[in-house]
């Protein structure tokens, strides 16, 4: 085997040497500065992400506290005009309330007062009728009509004798 001929040991580990020097060189100066770069960069965005993304959190957290604060806000408004409404629309109705019993009383007056009316006119027309109705009954209970004028019917449709 030709590698292991001792005559070119020395030539062998000199160019090893040079050959390994070369690349650790190359290494050294080319390859690792421009991955360190690379990696820098990358360190650096990812810094510079992490910090947006923690300021946007920032500012979103300080409007989502802005927007808790305006819903509250907004809640409490519905409510007072929730409750200003109800009011209304309770004071409305007690209004109208009032309003329908006082017309009801009238129309209860009115219809009353023709009820009274129409018994008064009943009353009126029933004497007349009534006295008939005894003539003819004394009439036919063979009664003379002469002694039928003897009664005359009392306010409450009654008869009785003159004193």
């Amino acid at each position: 085997m030709p590698q292991f001929d001792t005559t070119t040991f020395i030539s062998q580990l000199f160019w090893l040497a040079i050959s390994f020097g070369m690349v650790v060189f190359c290494f050294a100066r080319i390859f690792i500065p421009r991955f360190n770069a690379i990696l820098e960069k990358r360190f650096l965005k990812i810094r510079n992400d992490s910090e947006q993304a923690e300021q946007m959190q920032a500012e979103a957290q300080a409007l989502f506290d802005k927007s808790q604060v305006r819903l509250d806000e907004t809640r409490k408004d519905a409510d007072k005009m929730i409750k200003m409404t109800i009011a209304n629309l309770e004071s409305n109705r007690e209004k109208h309330l009032a309003m329908m019993q006082s017309e009801l009383q009238k129309g209860l007056k009115a219809i009353e007062k023709a009820h009274e009316d129409q018994l008064m006119t009943l009353h009126e027309q029933l004497a007349p009728i009534a006295q008939t109705c005894a003539i003819q009954i004394l009439d036919r209970l063979t009664i003379p009509a002469t002694d039928a004028s003897l009664f005359h019917l009392n306010d409450e449709g009654q008869m009785h004798a003159p004193n």
